[in-house]
């Protein structure tokens, strides 16, 4: 019996013959936009490039921990805000009426501009994938902005991927992760949080297929706009299907695209939970 699942992982695909194939053209921002290092303003939020929203087949997509990093050339004000009105959410550090606006640093750390919509006491420590939180809280200084929640959007089929047995999950993220191009830490991030939410999910199945949405794809279905406009823009996300036994037909892998990074960065991984 097959169970349907998906997940908002950020990028995996190696192990038995993945493909990478760089396509500079989804990576790089074609926006010559100079970083500022001043507080931006709202117009910047109006000029910045939205991707527009699919207007049907929409659904309830539950999305589980998605991870944004900022690698700016030099200490840079930004603001992010998500093209779609997310329900349910819980987001760290809070989202404000103008989305979030942080300060980030060259080594990666964010700095929350907006720190009193933060009650660093009402974050769960408890809770998977938040154990760091409020310490950083406390600190105002953040590894990356985490965000949970369920998205009203249309969720795009996938027709490629792996069969993925269950003792070799973490392996496969691992090796996977580094053959993109993730830093050790955002790997050590994204395998920690997916590789045993992966498997807790659906402890009965012996078999995963897992693919991957990209960066395109995941701007269709998650539009975010980041004012100032990065140079290089790294979106990748992971669903699944849950299986009890090793399909007898084989399945197409899927090409990913490494990771460029050129001038100021950001990385996203993430991953849909079941729906």
């Amino acid at each position: 019996m097959l169970k349907k699942i998906f997940v908002f992982l950020g990028v995996v695909a190696i192990l038995s013959g993945v493909s990478i194939v760089v396509r500079n053209s989804q990576l790089k921002s074609t926006n010559d936009t100079e970083l500022i290092t001043k507080t931006p303003t709202p117009s910047l939020i109006q000029t910045s490039t939205t991707i527009p929203t699919p207007t049907t087949n929409f659904l309830d997509i539950p999305v589980g921990k998605p991870v944004l990093y900022f690698y700016p050339i030099r200490t840079t004000d930004i603001i992010v805000k998500l093209g779609l009105l997310i329900h349910d959410e819980i987001t760290i550090p809070s989202y404000g009426p103008n989305g979030w606006y942080i300060r980030a640093f060259t080594d990666g750390s964010l700095k929350d501009l907006q720190p009193k919509l933060t009650n660093c006491d009402h974050i769960d420590i408890y809770r998977h994938g938040s154990e760091y939180a409020k310490k950083a809280c406390k600190k105002n200084i953040y590894p990356y902005i985490y965000w949970t929640g369920h998205v009203p959007n249309q969720y795009p089929k996938q027709q490629y991927g792996w069969y993925v047995s269950k003792k070799d999950v973490k392996k496969f993220l691992e090796n996977t992760l580094t053959k993109i191009g993730f830093t050790p830490t955002e790997k050590n991030d994204m395998v920690s949080y997916w590789a045993p939410k992966l498997q807790s999910i659906h402890p009965e199945s012996n078999w995963y297929r897992i693919s991957f949405l990209q960066t395109e794809e995941v701007n269709d279905f998650i539009p975010m706009t980041i004012s100032p406009r990065p140079d290089t823009l790294y979106r990748i996300f992971m669903d699944y299907e849950a299986l009890n036994d090793k399909p007898q037909q084989p399945i197409l892998p899927q090409q990913l695209v490494p990771i460029i990074r050129d001038g100021f960065t950001v990385v996203e991984w993430g991953g849909l939970l079941e729906k």
